[in-house]
Formats: structure tokens, C-alpha cells, sequence
């Protein structure tokens, strides 16, 4: 297989980039901000010739805010936080936006730090104050609406919690357990149905063959 040339990376190609993203996923300027700062990284990383720095990212989103593209009016209730100490609540109000009519919502919920089920922090979602489920490091997973209202407002509160590995305790009473200090990412996404299911059943066909023997034609 032939390898894509990096190309160039310029002020257009950040807006095409950013365009992209914002078609999947609806994102306050500061997350687009460490998309394309990524980006810009990979493709220097990848050989690309760089001609876009720090003012081209911040005229591509000073124009994605006037298109009304990105509106950090819809984020400001999780105030900018780059730790979180649990226990602790968060709210905010989550505007769907119009492009997500009809399809699935969803607020991607992603906790940096301690991955493991029994050692990490999990939440309790009430959506409009209705308690709708939990979340954990492999559930991060908010469902808003199966067919989504565009310019329809939710308002989402998340309990944040640390579940410790009991087992560990037990086995360790010398030491003190510290809750785990978390990072938080946000999302909010429409979800393809027909690519997650193809995804897990690919997913599943994939580990099942990693079990079998390179010889075994079943």
C-alpha cells in the first residue's frame, strides 16, 4: 500500500480540517483549538511542509465563530478545568445543534487518568432531572436522544465518584487510598447506527479470529 504524501499544511487545510470535525462533533473553540494543534504536530511529524501557525488557528476559529459553526455561549457552565477532584457535581445545559436532526445524540463523556473498572471514577447522568444511567471509563457514552430535535437544549448534570478496587484494599490496609485526580474531556456527537454495529460485529469476527489457529480455514 502506497503512503499518502503529508502534503501542506496551511491556513485552508486547518479550516477543511476543522470543517471535518465539526460535520461529526460539536466542540467549544478551546477543544477544536488542541484538534488542530494536534494536527499541525502529526503533519510536521509526518514530513509535511508547515505554513500555518498559532494566528492561522486562531483566524480559522474567530471565522468558524461568526459562521456560528462553534458557540462557547452552549459550554460555559463547565468552567475550564484541566483537573478534577472527585466526588464533586458538574452542570451544564447541551444545545443540539440543527445538522443533528433526526439522528441520534449523544455528550461523549472521556476521564483521563486511572482506566480500570474498579479503580476510577464513574458518574450518575440525570438528564432534565431524570436520573438515565451511569457512566465509567469504558461506558463514556451519554445517549440525549435516539432522534434528535435540532436547537433543542438538554440540561445535564454528572455526579462524579471514585469506586476504588476493593479487592486492593483488602490486601493493602496499610495504605490510604487517594481519589484519583481526573481530567475531563466533552463531546457532543451524532452516532451512525449502521457503522457502530458493522464496528462491533468487525470488532468481535476480529478477536474471535485472534484465538484461532493459522491453519484453522473455519
Amino acid at each position: 500500500m502506497r503512503r499518502r504524501k503529508p502534503g501542506v499544511w496551511d491556513r485552508a487545510r486547518l479550516r477543511r480540517a476543522a470543517l471535518a470535525y465539526l460535520a461529526r462533533y460539536a466542540a467549544p473553540s478551546a477543544h477544536v483549538r488542541r484538534i488542530l494543534q494536534r494536527r499541525l504536530a502529526r503533519g510536521a511529524a509526518r514530513g509535511a511542509e508547515i505554513r500555518a501557525d498559532r494566528d492561522d488557528i486562531d483566524a480559522v476559529l474567530v471565522d468558524l465563530v461568526r459562521m456560528g459553526l462553534i458557540d462557547d455561549r452552549a459550554w460555559a457552565a463547565f468552567r475550564p478545568r484541566e483537573h478534577i477532584e472527585v466526588p464533586v457535581w458538574l452542570r451544564t445545559r447541551v444545545r443540539v445543534p440543527h445538522s443533528f436532526d433526526g439522528q441520534p445524540a449523544a455528550l461523549y463523556l472521556r476521564l483521563e487518568g486511572v482506566e480500570h473498572s474498579l479503580f476510577g471514577t464513574e458518574t450518575l447522568v440525570y438528564v432534565d432531572g431524570e436520573l438515565v444511567h451511569g457512566t465509567d471509563p469504558y461506558h463514556p457514552e451519554i445517549l440525549l436522544s435516539e432522534s434528535a430535535e435540532g436547537g433543542r437544549e438538554y440540561s445535564v448534570a454528572l455526579h462524579l465518584f471514585w469506586r476504588p478496587d476493593l479487592q486492593y484494599v483488602k490486601s493493602h490496609p496499610q495504605r490510604r487510598l487517594e481519589p484519583p485526580v481526573e481530567s475531563m474531556v466533552t463531546e457532543l456527537v451524532r452516532i451512525d447506527r449502521a457503522a457502530e454495529r458493522f464496528y462491533w460485529d468487525a470488532a468481535t469476527a476480529h478477536a474471535a479470529a485472534l484465538t484461532m489457529d493459522d491453519n484453522d480455514l473455519r
